[in-house]
């Protein structure tokens, strides 16, 4: 019988998702970019094919990962990913996360330092 479980001595090539790989890419090129980037730009920047592009940004606009500007043309970063990071942190208390390095950017900068998460209707400021 032929085991299930991959063979874990096979270099880590094997199990490469590459239009994955493009996919956060994109994500994380966009969150340095909070003016928002059009298609050619991301094309151009990340080496993709305009269609691979193409494709994974309408995917990511059409689960409300990106939002897209239809005057200006542009790509931008929703909010939806500051949920899904929110949601990794649902061990821990938000304010014992977040206190003491708000306290450490204080003492950096000398100046009050707060916190605020803006949901769907709702805010909270720290």
């Amino acid at each position: 019988m032929e085991s299930v479980i991959p063979n874990m001595e096979k270099g880590e090539e094997n199990y490469k998702v590459p239009n994955l790989e493009k996919g956060i890419a994109v994500l994380e090129y966009l969150s340095l970019r909070p003016q928002g980037e059009t298609l050619q730009d991301i094309k151009s920047k990340l080496d993709i094919s305009q269609t691979t592009a193409y494709r994974i940004l309408n995917t990511l606009v059409r689960l409300d990962y990106l939002n897209y500007n239809e005057d200006t043309k542009r790509y931008k970063l929703s909010r939806k990913l500051l949920t899904l990071g929110f949601r990794s942190l649902n061990e821990h208390n938000l304010l014992e996360t977040v206190l003491p390095r708000l306290r450490e950017l204080r003492d950096k900068v000398g100046e009050t330092a707060c916190f605020g998460v803006l949901g769907n209707e709702k805010g909270i400021f720290i």
